[in-house]
């Protein structure tokens, strides 16, 4: 019985009292103007990467950036179809956040054609740590697990600048590796 008490006591305090607290904080930042509006973005910005609820990165593609020649790897947050509005031509296109090296919690928000983009067979986590080490750690294998100690080869572009077949993003299975 004492257990139960002590739990509920707690309970009731973390989500009553705590968020109580926590709003209180808010309403007085609320009231400072330059601080109103740099809590404000963090806060949304946290909300967006660290919730539970959803997952901020939702694929990892390599396209041509900054140039012809030059890959980058970078993650999904978004898919676009259409918008006219803004001179899109009707193709639809990928929010990318190309994070930079070594502190991927900054970076540059690309909006890239999908038939500019390369799905990578890399999970979030492994493309994370390839971003953060410089490329020094490389990822899995493609899904048995075994390190191969390389990226997929980049894609064979055409005349046009566009995809002429996918890369395979499997490990060679020649036995001469």
């Amino acid at each position: 019985m004492l257990l139960f008490v002590i739990v509920a006591t707690g309970f009731i305090g973390r989500n009553f009292i705590g968020s109580r607290l926590v709003g209180v904080g808010e309403q007085l930042v609320g009231q400072i103007p330059i601080i109103r509006r740099i809590y404000t973005a963090v806060r949304q910005i946290s909300h967006a990467l660290l919730s539970d609820r959803q997952q901020a990165f939702r694929r990892v593609v390599m396209f041509e950036y900054p140039r012809k020649g030059i890959w980058s790897v970078g993650f999904v947050t978004a898919d676009s179809e259409v918008d006219r509005e803004h001179g899109d031509m009707g193709e639809p296109h990928y929010h990318v956040f190309l994070p930079t090296t070594p502190n991927p919690t900054s970076g540059y928000l690309l909006i890239v054609p999908k038939d500019q983009c390369v799905e990578l067979d890399m999970s979030v986590q492994e493309a994370l740590k390839l971003v953060i080490s410089g490329g020094a750690v490389m990822p899995e294998g493609s899904g048995r697990g075994e390190q191969t100690g390389r990226l997929p080869p980049p894609p064979v572009m055409d005349a046009d600048g566009f995809l002429a077949h996918p890369p395979s993003t499997h490990a060679s299975t020649d036995s001469g590796d």
